[in-house]
């Protein structure tokens, strides 16, 4: 054979068998890990959740052509539940800080596996909860998911503002009471006057709600209504509630308390009313005296001159 031939056949031959050790790979990749094998298909978990609920965690998954080993939970990459079809017992738990499975609410079969947990706490409670699905021999492959799940009571109710009176004048002292819903972690509150923030009095004071472990929080305002205050017909004041280090959008209240309007002379209208309306009954009272004094008058007179003719 000629030499000059040699050359284009090897390399040839040497590029044909790369390509068929390529189809090989992916043949072989394709009986392990292929559409027939197990797969997770998704998990359901709360990015927050209120401990008085509880929660609920639930595992999708297709064994496809594969059979079931196990379904195992973790928090925190430690062990809390077991599922064994195959075993008897089919589940088993175990003791995990934060975590206490409800077994008569858990249930789980070949496509799914549901956990519902209770007794939650915002420290002991939070952190990377995994599903972990494994299939028989001779596969004995795993599949997994993870969520983080941050455990925190949010306020169900707006923050409530007190001690607020009916109107007020220029050079009164306004105070006011803001006190947020029993949650966890503590509540923050922030007041606000026409809009823009407001420094409270003292330091906030905290109530502590000792059945659900949870807590309130008020903080007080005090300012003199003038200046800068007096833009219109009322002064708005508002309260806002935010919760720490969780997703949760802020909760506002606000109140608008009316002021008194003033006339030029500085006197409010709504009391020169009053004085003009005492006036009133004042001169009314006067008149009315001065017509009963005439008609005696009137009277005697009339009386004399009968007996006089």
């Amino acid at each position: 054979m000629n030499a000059g031939l040699d050359l284009p056949i090897r390399s040839a031959f040497i590029g044909a068998s790369a390509i068929l050790g390529k189809v090989f790979f992916f043949l072989m990749l394709h009986l392990v890990t292929g559409s027939g094998g197990l797969r997770l298909t998704h998990m359901d978990a709360p990015d927050v959740v209120d401990p008085r609920d509880g929660l609920q965690l639930d595992c999708h998954f297709d064994m496809g052509s594969e059979e079931l080993y196990a379904v195992k939970w973790y928090k925190d990459d430690q062990e809390f539940f077991r599922y064994m079809p195959r075993q008897n017992p089919h589940t088993l738990m175990f003791p995990v800080s934060g975590v206490s499975v409800v077994p008569h609410e858990s249930d789980c079969d070949i496509t799914r596996c549901k956990v519902r947990l209770h007794k939650l706490s915002s420290r002991y409670s939070s952190g990377a909860y995994r599903c972990e699905i494994s299939s028989e021999a001779p596969a004995f492959r795993l599949a997994a998911e993870t969520h983080n799940i941050t455990v925190a009571a949010l306020p169900r109710e707006k923050p409530k503002i007190d001690g607020l009176a009916s109107v007020y004048a220029e050079g009164d002292i306004l105070t006011a009471e803001c006190t947020s819903d029993f949650a966890y972690p503590i509540p923050v509150l922030r007041w606000y006057v026409n809009g823009e923030p407001a420094i409270p009095v003292a330091r906030p004071t905290i109530i502590e709600k000792e059945v659900d472990v949870l807590v309130a929080q008020t903080i007080l305002l005090r300012l003199v209504v003038g200046g800068n205050l007096i833009k219109g017909t009322s002064i708005q004041i508002g309260c806002e509630a935010t919760v720490p280090n969780v997703s949760f959008g802020p909760q506002l209240t606000t109140v608008n308390v009316p002021l008194k309007t003033t006339n030029a002379d500085g006197m409010a209208s709504n009391e020169k009313l009053q004085l003009w309306y005492s006036a009133f009954n004042a001169s009314s009272s006067l008149l009315i005296s001065s017509y009963h004094v005439a008609l005696s008058i009137l009277l005697y007179i009339f009386v004399r001159w009968i007996f006089n003719n």
